[in-house]
């Protein structure tokens, strides 16, 4: 027996993975197209404002505790990982690579890095690479690249009352 859903999604092309977003009941969707949606299940819509977007299709998506996803792209030539803030759907990371077709994207424990496992074939040759069994771990940073001012912890423990670092 069969029975009629509570609500329908249409996307742009072939959802290629799902994943509820940690700490919040939000699911995002990763698309043969690249777009990455965000879906509210107890409304049954899309957050529409937030154009989260690869340069090919989302082959795996992760979230972590500070609501960040992150998505794995393939293209033409290689593949890689991009970070997004789930709230606001920015970027917060350039595209990580490690020369192999990754397939698999996972965050730390802490959710500051982020790991990468290569498909284990290297689809644009046919070739090993020499990387093809080796995990990638990169640094998550929201600062992508900008320098810091030299005055911020100064600023902190005026504001806060404490030293960076400091228990």
């Amino acid at each position: 027996k069969t029975s009629d859903p509570k609500y329908e999604l249409e996307f742009n092309s072939t959802v290629n993975s799902l994943h509820q977003i940690k700490n919040s009941n939000l699911i995002v969707a990763g698309c043969e197209s690249g777009r990455l949606f965000i879906i509210d299940p107890i409304t049954g819509t899309f957050n529409d404002h937030l154009k989260m977007q690869g340069n090919g299709p989302c082959l795996d998506i992760t979230s972590n505790k500070f609501g960040h996803i992150a998505a794995v792209f393939k293209t033409a030539n290689q593949s890689y990982a991009s970070v997004f803030e789930s709230k606001t759907g920015r970027p917060i990371s350039k595209e990580f690579n490690n020369g192999t077709d990754i397939s698999v994207v996972k965050f730390s424990h802490d959710g500051t890095k982020i790991i990468c496992l290569p498909s284990g074939k290297d689809t644009n040759n046919e070739i090993s690479t020499g990387n093809e069994n080796v995990a990638s771990v990169w640094p998550v940073s929201i600062s992508l690249n900008n320098i810091v001012d030299p005055n911020l912890p100064k600023m902190m423990t005026t504001l806060g009352g404490l030293k960076l670092n400091s228990k």
